[in-house]
């Protein structure tokens, strides 16, 4: 996948301008993003809160609600090096605010404390070195 230096929209294949900017596109221009991979473990243990959704969103896009007792895999292009995370579940917020490269592939795991309903939170490399 590439996308255009100056405004971040995916490009696609053969373009010689940007669809979104009109910047031109030449090899300097394009990145070949990595990929962030958030999971998160189904929970049935929580009686009726695990019907609850959590919700996901990067960069202040919205990426999807998943209901916590189906847990999910989702990923996405990484497309600015500094990337806010935020996640909802129940009355709690989570911002979390990660320094990525962004031509690499990390892992980004949402783990829930079941004594307190609140989330901590692991990120790794692509080689399961842990980052954070």
């Amino acid at each position: 996948m590439a996308f255009c230096e100056t405004c971040g929209t995916q490009l696609k294949e053969g373009a010689k301008f940007c669809s979104k900017c009109g910047s031109p596109v030449n090899k300097n221009d394009v990145v070949n993003n990595g990929q962030l991979h958030i999971h998160c473990k189904s929970s049935f243990f929580l009686g009726l809160l695990s019907f609850a959704n959590v919700y996901v969103s990067i960069n202040g896009n919205e990426i999807g609600s998943y209901q916590l007792n189906k847990g999910f895999d989702v990923s996405v292009p990484i497309q600015q090096k500094t990337t806010l995370v935020n996640v909802k579940f129940l009355f709690r917020k989570y911002n979390k605010t990660l320094t990525l490269d962004i031509s690499k592939d990390y892992h980004y795991y949402l783990v829930l404390d079941l004594l307190t309903y609140g989330f901590s939170f692991i990120l790794q490399d692509d080689m399961g070195n842990r980052i954070a």
